[in-house]
Protein backbone atom coordinates (compact mmCIF):
# COMPACT_ATOMS: atom_id res chain seq x y z
CA UNK A 1 0.00 0.00 0.00
CA UNK A 2 1.08 3.92 -0.24
CA UNK A 3 3.83 2.47 -2.99
CA UNK A 4 3.73 5.94 -4.42
CA UNK A 5 4.21 8.03 -1.40
CA UNK A 6 5.83 5.51 1.29
CA UNK A 7 9.36 4.50 1.53
CA UNK A 8 10.38 1.17 0.41
CA UNK A 9 12.54 -1.00 1.71
CA UNK A 10 13.01 0.16 5.18
CA UNK A 11 14.30 -1.47 7.96
CA UNK A 12 14.67 -1.43 11.72
CA UNK A 13 17.33 1.83 12.62
CA UNK A 14 19.76 -0.75 13.29
CA UNK A 15 19.93 -1.59 9.51
CA UNK A 16 18.60 -5.42 10.01
CA UNK A 17 16.55 -6.67 7.44
CA UNK A 18 14.94 -9.23 9.83
CA UNK A 19 13.97 -6.34 12.67
CA UNK A 20 11.14 -5.15 14.02
CA UNK A 21 9.40 -1.88 14.10
CA UNK A 22 5.96 0.08 14.59
CA UNK A 23 4.54 1.52 11.70
CA UNK A 24 1.70 4.27 12.10
CA UNK A 25 -0.43 5.59 10.14
CA UNK A 26 -1.65 8.71 12.08
CA UNK A 27 -5.48 9.92 12.32
CA UNK A 28 -6.88 12.80 11.08
CA UNK A 29 -7.50 14.45 14.69
CA UNK A 30 -4.57 15.20 16.54
CA UNK A 31 -4.69 12.18 19.36
CA UNK A 32 -2.59 9.77 21.52
CA UNK A 33 -1.79 7.07 19.42
CA UNK A 34 0.67 4.63 21.88
CA UNK A 35 0.30 4.38 25.68
CA UNK A 36 2.28 2.16 27.86
CA UNK A 37 2.97 1.42 31.95
CA UNK A 38 6.75 0.75 32.76
CA UNK A 39 6.78 -1.02 36.08
CA UNK A 40 9.96 -1.53 38.53
CA UNK A 41 12.30 1.48 37.80
CA UNK A 42 14.23 2.68 40.25
CA UNK A 43 12.80 4.99 42.80
CA UNK A 44 14.66 8.60 42.88
CA UNK A 45 16.79 8.08 40.17
CA UNK A 46 17.94 9.71 36.81
CA UNK A 47 16.89 7.51 33.17
CA UNK A 48 17.24 8.63 29.96
CA UNK A 49 14.29 8.05 28.20
CA UNK A 50 14.89 7.47 23.92
CA UNK A 51 13.13 6.20 20.77
CA UNK A 52 14.08 6.44 17.33
CA UNK A 53 11.69 7.69 14.64
CA UNK A 54 11.32 8.14 11.14
CA UNK A 55 8.86 9.45 8.10
CA UNK A 56 7.79 7.18 6.06
CA UNK A 57 7.17 9.67 3.60
CA UNK A 58 9.12 9.04 0.45
CA UNK A 59 8.87 12.70 -0.97
CA UNK A 60 8.14 16.49 0.34
CA UNK A 61 4.82 18.07 0.28
CA UNK A 62 2.96 15.76 2.76
CA UNK A 63 2.05 16.58 6.34
CA UNK A 64 5.14 15.89 8.92
CA UNK A 65 4.71 14.38 11.64
CA UNK A 66 5.21 16.02 14.66
CA UNK A 67 4.68 13.89 18.15
CA UNK A 68 4.67 14.38 21.79
CA UNK A 69 6.78 12.30 24.32
CA UNK A 70 5.15 12.20 27.90
CA UNK A 71 6.48 10.39 31.14
CA UNK A 72 3.50 10.28 33.70
CA UNK A 73 3.21 9.20 37.20
CA UNK A 74 0.59 6.80 37.44
CA UNK A 75 -1.94 9.60 38.71
CA UNK A 76 -1.05 11.52 35.40
CA UNK A 77 0.83 13.92 36.86
CA UNK A 78 3.54 14.82 34.64
CA UNK A 79 7.26 14.03 35.34
CA UNK A 80 8.53 15.07 32.05
CA UNK A 81 7.91 16.11 27.92
CA UNK A 82 9.69 16.43 24.91
CA UNK A 83 8.25 17.46 21.58
CA UNK A 84 10.01 15.85 18.59
CA UNK A 85 9.26 18.85 16.17
CA UNK A 86 8.36 18.21 12.50
CA UNK A 87 10.16 14.87 11.34
CA UNK A 88 11.44 15.69 8.02
CA UNK A 89 11.70 13.68 5.20
CA UNK A 90 14.87 11.85 4.25
CA UNK A 91 15.23 9.64 1.21
CA UNK A 92 16.68 7.63 1.50
CA UNK A 93 15.42 6.65 5.18
CA UNK A 94 17.00 8.33 8.06
CA UNK A 95 16.00 7.21 11.48
CA UNK A 96 16.52 10.09 14.44
CA UNK A 97 16.16 9.59 17.97
CA UNK A 98 14.33 11.98 20.33
CA UNK A 99 16.26 11.66 23.64
CA UNK A 100 15.31 13.26 27.23
CA UNK A 101 15.69 12.63 30.96
CA UNK A 102 13.06 12.52 33.69
CA UNK A 103 13.64 11.71 37.35
CA UNK A 104 11.21 8.84 39.67
CA UNK A 105 10.16 10.66 42.29
CA UNK A 106 10.85 8.76 45.78
CA UNK A 107 8.16 5.84 46.28
CA UNK A 108 7.52 5.93 43.03
CA UNK A 109 9.04 2.79 40.63
CA UNK A 110 6.24 2.63 37.85
CA UNK A 111 5.79 5.30 35.24
CA UNK A 112 3.22 5.97 32.34
CA UNK A 113 4.81 6.90 28.53
CA UNK A 114 2.51 8.34 26.14
CA UNK A 115 3.19 9.10 22.20
CA UNK A 116 0.88 11.72 21.24
CA UNK A 117 0.51 12.76 17.12
CA UNK A 118 0.32 16.74 17.31
CA UNK A 119 -0.36 16.64 13.26
CA UNK A 120 -3.34 16.95 11.24
CA UNK A 121 -3.85 13.71 9.13
CA UNK A 122 -4.91 13.47 5.89
CA UNK A 123 -1.64 12.59 2.49
CA UNK A 124 0.99 12.69 5.13
CA UNK A 125 1.83 12.31 8.62
CA UNK A 126 2.91 8.32 8.73
CA UNK A 127 5.56 7.48 10.94
CA UNK A 128 7.81 4.42 12.19
CA UNK A 129 8.88 3.97 15.88
CA UNK A 130 11.25 1.87 16.90
CA UNK A 131 13.87 1.30 20.09
CA UNK A 132 12.03 2.92 22.72
CA UNK A 133 14.71 2.48 25.65
CA UNK A 134 14.79 3.44 29.41
CA UNK A 135 18.27 3.80 31.55
CA UNK A 136 19.20 4.83 34.05
CA UNK A 137 21.63 8.10 33.81
CA UNK A 138 24.58 8.84 36.18
CA UNK A 139 27.93 10.21 36.43
CA UNK A 140 30.80 9.59 33.91
CA UNK A 141 32.57 6.62 35.14
CA UNK A 142 36.78 5.72 34.81
CA UNK A 143 38.55 2.89 36.25
CA UNK A 144 42.18 2.70 35.73
CA UNK A 145 44.91 0.62 37.58
CA UNK A 146 47.59 2.45 39.55
CA UNK A 147 51.10 2.85 36.47
CA UNK A 148 49.28 0.78 33.99
CA UNK A 149 47.79 3.28 31.99
CA UNK A 150 45.66 0.21 29.49
CA UNK A 151 43.08 -1.12 29.91
CA UNK A 152 44.49 -4.59 29.54
CA UNK A 153 47.45 -5.78 31.41
CA UNK A 154 49.17 -8.73 31.81
CA UNK A 155 50.99 -9.96 35.13
CA UNK A 156 52.62 -13.57 35.66
CA UNK A 157 51.32 -16.13 37.94
CA UNK A 158 54.28 -16.47 40.33
CA UNK A 159 53.34 -12.17 41.06
CA UNK A 160 52.74 -11.50 44.16
CA UNK A 161 52.15 -8.10 43.79
CA UNK A 162 48.75 -6.30 44.56
CA UNK A 163 46.85 -4.54 41.77
CA UNK A 164 45.78 -1.00 43.20
CA UNK A 165 42.18 -0.16 40.90
CA UNK A 166 41.13 3.33 41.40
CA UNK A 167 37.95 5.14 40.15
CA UNK A 168 37.15 8.22 39.34
CA UNK A 169 33.08 9.65 39.00
CA UNK A 170 31.54 12.51 38.15
CA UNK A 171 30.69 14.83 41.32
CA UNK A 172 27.28 16.02 42.17
CA UNK A 173 25.69 13.65 39.99
CA UNK A 174 24.34 11.84 43.70
CA UNK A 175 24.05 12.91 46.64
CA UNK A 176 25.71 10.25 48.49
CA UNK A 177 27.32 7.56 45.75
CA UNK A 178 27.66 3.85 46.94
CA UNK A 179 30.30 1.13 45.20
CA UNK A 180 30.15 -2.17 43.94
CA UNK A 181 33.39 -3.80 42.79
CA UNK A 182 32.23 -6.82 39.89
CA UNK A 183 34.82 -9.49 38.51
CA UNK A 184 34.01 -11.55 35.57
CA UNK A 185 35.76 -14.92 34.84
CA UNK A 186 33.92 -15.59 31.11
CA UNK A 187 34.89 -12.60 29.36
CA UNK A 188 32.40 -9.94 30.65
CA UNK A 189 29.13 -13.14 29.70
CA UNK A 190 28.31 -12.38 33.44
CA UNK A 191 29.63 -10.62 36.35
CA UNK A 192 29.61 -11.45 40.13
CA UNK A 193 30.06 -8.77 43.09
CA UNK A 194 33.35 -9.22 44.44
CA UNK A 195 32.50 -9.44 48.26
CA UNK A 196 33.45 -6.90 50.69
CA UNK A 197 34.68 -4.46 47.54
CA UNK A 198 32.76 -1.30 48.55
CA UNK A 199 35.17 1.78 48.44
CA UNK A 200 35.93 3.58 45.27
CA UNK A 201 39.52 1.60 45.65
CA UNK A 202 40.13 -1.70 44.71
CA UNK A 203 43.34 -4.13 46.06
CA UNK A 204 43.54 -7.35 43.65
CA UNK A 205 45.62 -9.90 45.32
CA UNK A 206 47.54 -12.71 42.70
CA UNK A 207 44.82 -15.22 41.39
CA UNK A 208 45.67 -18.62 39.34
CA UNK A 209 46.05 -18.48 36.04
CA UNK A 210 43.42 -17.09 33.80
CA UNK A 211 41.04 -13.99 32.23
CA UNK A 212 39.81 -11.71 34.71
CA UNK A 213 38.14 -8.59 33.96
CA UNK A 214 37.13 -6.39 36.43
CA UNK A 215 35.02 -3.06 36.64
CA UNK A 216 32.61 -1.37 39.43
CA UNK A 217 28.97 0.17 39.24
CA UNK A 218 27.67 3.14 41.27
CA UNK A 219 24.70 3.80 42.14
CA UNK A 220 22.12 6.17 44.77
CA UNK A 221 22.60 3.84 48.42
CA UNK A 222 19.24 2.18 48.13
CA UNK A 223 19.87 0.85 44.18
CA UNK A 224 23.52 -0.65 44.25
CA UNK A 225 22.50 -3.81 44.23
CA UNK A 226 20.09 -3.16 41.16
CA UNK A 227 20.86 -3.71 37.88
CA UNK A 228 18.71 -0.94 36.00
CA UNK A 229 19.29 1.44 38.60
CA UNK A 230 23.16 1.57 38.57
CA UNK A 231 25.99 2.76 36.09
CA UNK A 232 28.79 0.71 35.35
CA UNK A 233 32.44 2.19 34.55
CA UNK A 234 34.66 0.30 31.48
CA UNK A 235 36.44 -2.92 32.27
CA UNK A 236 39.99 -3.52 32.79
CA UNK A 237 41.29 -6.94 31.66
CA UNK A 238 43.37 -8.46 33.34
CA UNK A 239 45.55 -11.56 32.02
CA UNK A 240 47.64 -13.86 34.33
CA UNK A 241 49.85 -15.89 32.88
CA UNK A 242 51.21 -19.58 33.78
CA UNK A 243 54.85 -19.63 34.58
CA UNK A 244 56.42 -22.18 31.86
CA UNK A 245 56.72 -25.59 32.63
CA UNK A 246 61.05 -24.87 32.54
CA UNK A 247 63.95 -27.54 32.97
CA UNK A 248 67.03 -27.67 32.35
CA UNK A 249 69.98 -30.75 32.07
CA UNK A 250 73.49 -31.02 31.58
CA UNK A 251 75.77 -33.97 30.29
CA UNK A 252 79.31 -33.97 30.42
CA UNK A 253 81.43 -35.24 27.51
CA UNK A 254 83.04 -37.72 30.06
CA UNK A 255 82.90 -38.64 33.46
CA UNK A 256 84.90 -39.92 35.30
CA UNK A 257 87.93 -38.03 33.73
CA UNK A 258 91.40 -38.53 33.66
CA UNK A 259 93.81 -35.96 35.58
CA UNK A 260 94.23 -32.91 33.36
CA UNK A 261 91.86 -33.87 30.49
CA UNK A 262 89.13 -30.82 29.72
CA UNK A 263 85.41 -31.75 29.99
CA UNK A 264 82.84 -30.46 27.94
CA UNK A 265 79.15 -29.68 29.48
CA UNK A 266 76.09 -29.11 27.18
CA UNK A 267 72.73 -27.87 28.63
CA UNK A 268 69.59 -29.17 26.99
CA UNK A 269 66.94 -26.38 28.04
CA UNK A 270 62.85 -27.47 27.71
CA UNK A 271 60.57 -25.23 27.91
CA UNK A 272 63.27 -22.74 27.48
CA UNK A 273 61.79 -20.31 24.64
CA UNK A 274 63.83 -19.21 21.50
CA UNK A 275 67.17 -17.69 23.43
CA UNK A 276 67.40 -19.01 26.52
CA UNK A 277 70.49 -17.66 28.70
CA UNK A 278 72.62 -19.75 30.50
CA UNK A 279 75.12 -19.48 34.20
CA UNK A 280 77.35 -22.10 34.71
CA UNK A 281 78.64 -22.66 38.69
CA UNK A 282 81.45 -24.36 39.53
CA UNK A 283 81.33 -25.11 43.80
CA UNK A 284 79.29 -22.46 43.74
CA UNK A 285 80.78 -19.88 41.78
CA UNK A 286 80.18 -18.03 38.51
CA UNK A 287 82.28 -19.54 35.15
CA UNK A 288 82.04 -19.58 31.69
CA UNK A 289 79.70 -17.96 29.50
CA UNK A 290 75.86 -17.41 28.43
CA UNK A 291 76.41 -20.30 26.32
CA UNK A 292 74.40 -24.14 26.66
CA UNK A 293 77.83 -25.40 26.54
CA UNK A 294 81.02 -25.10 29.09
CA UNK A 295 84.21 -26.66 28.50
CA UNK A 296 87.07 -26.71 31.12
CA UNK A 297 89.29 -28.78 33.67
CA UNK A 298 88.46 -29.91 36.79
CA UNK A 299 89.47 -31.20 40.07
CA UNK A 300 88.12 -34.44 42.13
CA UNK A 301 84.63 -33.74 43.12
CA UNK A 302 83.73 -30.06 41.81
CA UNK A 303 80.40 -29.74 42.17
CA UNK A 304 78.96 -28.68 38.16
CA UNK A 305 75.58 -26.72 37.43
CA UNK A 306 74.04 -24.38 35.36
CA UNK A 307 70.98 -21.98 36.01
CA UNK A 308 68.72 -21.66 32.74
CA UNK A 309 66.19 -18.65 32.37
CA UNK A 310 63.99 -19.18 29.41
CA UNK A 311 62.72 -15.98 27.32
CA UNK A 312 58.89 -17.01 27.32
CA UNK A 313 56.90 -14.72 29.19
CA UNK A 314 56.84 -15.13 32.99
CA UNK A 315 59.76 -17.44 32.86
CA UNK A 316 61.75 -18.06 35.87
CA UNK A 317 65.16 -19.39 36.63
CA UNK A 318 65.73 -23.02 37.15
CA UNK A 319 68.33 -25.18 37.60
CA UNK A 320 70.12 -28.16 36.59
CA UNK A 321 71.00 -31.44 38.26
CA UNK A 322 74.26 -30.81 40.40
CA UNK A 323 77.09 -33.49 38.11
CA UNK A 324 79.84 -34.09 40.60
CA UNK A 325 83.37 -34.83 38.91
CA UNK A 326 85.13 -38.16 39.85
CA UNK A 327 88.77 -37.88 38.54
CA UNK A 328 90.75 -40.77 37.87
CA UNK A 329 93.64 -42.04 38.90
CA UNK A 330 96.47 -41.93 36.57
CA UNK A 331 98.27 -45.58 36.98
CA UNK A 332 102.13 -45.36 37.99
CA UNK A 333 105.08 -47.09 37.18
CA UNK A 334 108.39 -47.94 38.25
CA UNK A 335 111.02 -49.53 36.43
CA UNK A 336 114.29 -50.90 37.46
CA UNK A 337 117.46 -48.79 36.58
CA UNK A 338 119.23 -48.86 33.44
CA UNK A 339 120.55 -52.69 32.68
CA UNK A 340 123.08 -53.84 30.89
CA UNK A 341 123.79 -57.45 29.35
CA UNK A 342 126.28 -59.21 27.33
CA UNK A 343 125.71 -59.26 23.69
CA UNK A 344 123.57 -62.23 22.59
CA UNK A 345 121.81 -62.46 25.72
CA UNK A 346 118.00 -61.14 26.92
CA UNK A 347 116.54 -59.60 29.74
CA UNK A 348 113.21 -59.73 31.49
CA UNK A 349 111.75 -56.19 31.71
CA UNK A 350 109.72 -56.58 34.74
CA UNK A 351 107.97 -53.12 35.85
CA UNK A 352 106.22 -52.74 38.87
CA UNK A 353 102.81 -51.24 37.68
CA UNK A 354 99.75 -49.71 40.03
CA UNK A 355 96.04 -49.55 38.18
CA UNK A 356 93.59 -51.33 36.54
CA UNK A 357 95.66 -51.96 33.23
CA UNK A 358 93.30 -52.27 29.90
CA UNK A 359 96.72 -51.90 27.65
CA UNK A 360 100.05 -52.44 27.60
CA UNK A 361 102.64 -51.39 25.02
CA UNK A 362 106.50 -51.24 24.79
CA UNK A 363 108.28 -49.55 21.90
CA UNK A 364 110.21 -49.75 20.40
CA UNK A 365 108.96 -53.44 19.66
CA UNK A 366 112.85 -54.58 18.79
CA UNK A 367 114.49 -57.44 20.28
CA UNK A 368 111.28 -57.85 22.06
CA UNK A 369 109.13 -61.55 22.40
CA UNK A 370 105.82 -59.43 22.93
CA UNK A 371 105.58 -55.78 22.93
CA UNK A 372 102.03 -55.73 24.60
CA UNK A 373 102.75 -58.11 27.53
CA UNK A 374 103.41 -56.43 30.72
CA UNK A 375 107.18 -58.49 31.07
CA UNK A 376 108.31 -58.97 27.87
CA UNK A 377 111.41 -60.57 27.26
CA UNK A 378 114.14 -58.54 25.99
CA UNK A 379 116.90 -59.58 23.28
CA UNK A 380 118.58 -56.54 21.83
CA UNK A 381 121.18 -56.45 19.30
CA UNK A 382 122.17 -53.19 20.51
CA UNK A 383 121.44 -50.70 23.33
CA UNK A 384 118.09 -49.59 23.25
CA UNK A 385 115.69 -47.41 25.27
CA UNK A 386 112.27 -48.89 25.69
CA UNK A 387 108.93 -46.78 27.02
CA UNK A 388 106.51 -48.80 28.52
CA UNK A 389 102.91 -47.09 27.76
CA UNK A 390 100.12 -48.04 29.70
CA UNK A 391 96.19 -47.80 29.51
CA UNK A 392 93.88 -47.81 32.71
CA UNK A 393 90.37 -49.22 32.29
CA UNK A 394 89.23 -45.41 32.74
CA UNK A 395 91.18 -44.38 29.52
CA UNK A 396 94.28 -42.77 31.27
CA UNK A 397 97.73 -43.30 30.56
CA UNK A 398 101.20 -43.38 31.89
CA UNK A 399 104.64 -43.78 30.45
CA UNK A 400 108.34 -44.78 31.41
CA UNK A 401 111.82 -45.65 30.15
CA UNK A 402 114.29 -48.15 30.67
CA UNK A 403 117.54 -48.92 28.94
CA UNK A 404 118.72 -52.09 28.11
CA UNK A 405 122.77 -51.32 27.24
CA UNK A 406 124.21 -54.71 25.04
CA UNK A 407 128.13 -55.04 25.94
CA UNK A 408 130.20 -56.61 23.24
CA UNK A 409 133.05 -56.93 25.70
CA UNK A 410 136.21 -54.48 25.92
CA UNK A 411 137.78 -53.66 22.57
CA UNK A 412 141.05 -52.02 22.86
CA UNK A 413 142.91 -50.19 20.21
CA UNK A 414 145.49 -51.83 18.11
CA UNK A 415 147.58 -49.03 17.07
CA UNK A 416 147.42 -45.56 17.43
CA UNK A 417 149.58 -42.32 15.78
CA UNK A 418 150.10 -39.68 17.96
CA UNK A 419 151.36 -36.89 15.81
CA UNK A 420 149.36 -34.00 16.89
CA UNK A 421 146.49 -34.13 14.13
CA UNK A 422 143.37 -34.74 16.42
CA UNK A 423 143.20 -38.20 15.15
CA UNK A 424 144.14 -41.05 17.06
CA UNK A 425 146.27 -38.87 19.05
CA UNK A 426 145.45 -41.30 22.06
CA UNK A 427 145.53 -44.91 23.19
CA UNK A 428 142.85 -45.01 25.50
CA UNK A 429 139.55 -47.22 26.28
CA UNK A 430 137.12 -46.20 23.10
CA UNK A 431 134.59 -43.71 24.62
CA UNK A 432 132.06 -46.01 23.08
CA UNK A 433 132.82 -49.09 25.76
CA UNK A 434 131.38 -47.83 29.25
CA UNK A 435 133.45 -49.42 31.23
CA UNK A 436 134.74 -48.12 34.47
CA UNK A 437 138.87 -48.90 34.66
CA UNK A 438 140.41 -49.79 37.70
CA UNK A 439 143.96 -48.93 35.99
CA UNK A 440 145.59 -48.69 32.82
CA UNK A 441 149.58 -49.07 32.01
CA UNK A 442 151.35 -49.77 29.35
CA UNK A 443 154.70 -51.53 29.03
CA UNK A 444 158.16 -51.14 26.65
CA UNK A 445 159.61 -54.40 25.48
CA UNK A 446 161.54 -54.12 28.31
CA UNK A 447 158.70 -54.26 30.63
CA UNK A 448 159.45 -50.18 31.78
CA UNK A 449 156.17 -48.74 32.60
CA UNK A 450 155.37 -46.01 29.81
CA UNK A 451 152.09 -45.18 30.95
CA UNK A 452 149.75 -45.32 34.18
CA UNK A 453 146.27 -43.79 35.22
CA UNK A 454 142.96 -44.73 37.03
CA UNK A 455 140.81 -42.55 34.93
CA UNK A 456 138.65 -43.63 32.13
CA UNK A 457 138.26 -41.04 29.48
CA UNK A 458 142.45 -40.57 30.59
CA UNK A 459 144.92 -42.27 27.50
CA UNK A 460 148.65 -42.05 26.65
CA UNK A 461 150.04 -40.10 24.25
CA UNK A 462 153.06 -41.70 23.03
CA UNK A 463 155.56 -39.98 25.34
CA UNK A 464 157.24 -40.49 28.50
CA UNK A 465 158.95 -37.61 30.86
CA UNK A 466 157.93 -35.37 27.57
CA UNK A 467 159.92 -37.24 25.24
CA UNK A 468 158.65 -39.05 22.66
CA UNK A 469 158.99 -42.36 22.43
CA UNK A 470 160.12 -44.74 19.22
CA UNK A 471 157.51 -46.68 16.86
CA UNK A 472 157.14 -50.09 18.16
CA UNK A 473 154.86 -52.49 19.88
CA UNK A 474 154.03 -51.91 23.48
CA UNK A 475 152.28 -54.08 25.77
CA UNK A 476 148.96 -52.85 27.50
CA UNK A 477 147.13 -54.43 30.65
CA UNK A 478 143.38 -52.71 32.08
CA UNK A 479 141.66 -53.63 35.27
CA UNK A 480 138.34 -52.74 34.87
CA UNK A 481 134.90 -53.81 36.57
CA UNK A 482 133.03 -56.12 34.33
CA UNK A 483 129.24 -54.46 33.27
CA UNK A 484 127.83 -57.42 33.62
CA UNK A 485 129.14 -59.39 36.64
CA UNK A 486 129.77 -56.26 38.65
CA UNK A 487 133.53 -57.84 39.55
CA UNK A 488 137.04 -56.85 38.34
CA UNK A 489 138.47 -58.10 35.42
CA UNK A 490 142.54 -57.83 34.07
CA UNK A 491 142.65 -57.96 30.13
CA UNK A 492 146.30 -57.62 28.29
CA UNK A 493 147.44 -56.94 24.91
CA UNK A 494 149.64 -55.04 22.38
CA UNK A 495 149.36 -51.66 20.56
CA UNK A 496 151.88 -50.39 17.51
CA UNK A 497 152.67 -46.88 18.45
CA UNK A 498 152.99 -45.42 14.82
CA UNK A 499 155.14 -42.38 13.72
Amino acid sequence: CHTATWLDGVTDHTGNSNGYFMLVNASYAPSQFYVQAINGLCVATTYQFGAWVLNIASHPGQILPNLTFRIEKPDGTLLESQNSGDIAVTNPARWNQVVFSFTTPPGVSSVVMRIINNAQGGEGNDLALDDITFRPAGPALNLQVTNFPHDTLSVCENDNSTLSFASAVEEHCYAVTAYQWQQSVDKGASWADIPGAVNPTYDRLPTMAGSYLYRFIVAPPGNIGLVSCSVVSNPITVLVNKVPASAVTISPSANPVCPGAPVSFTATPTNGGSQPSYRWTVNGDSVGTNSPRYTDTFANGDLINCLMTGNLDCSVPVASDTVTIAISPLPTILLPPDTTIVSGESIRLNPVVTGDIAAWLWSPATGLDDPHSPTPLATPATSLTYQLDVVSQAGCTASAKETVKVFHGLEMPLAFTPNGDGKNDLFRVPPSEPVTIIRLAVYNRWGATVFATTNSSGGWDGTLNGQAQPTGTYVWQIEYMDLVTKKAVVKSGTVVLVR
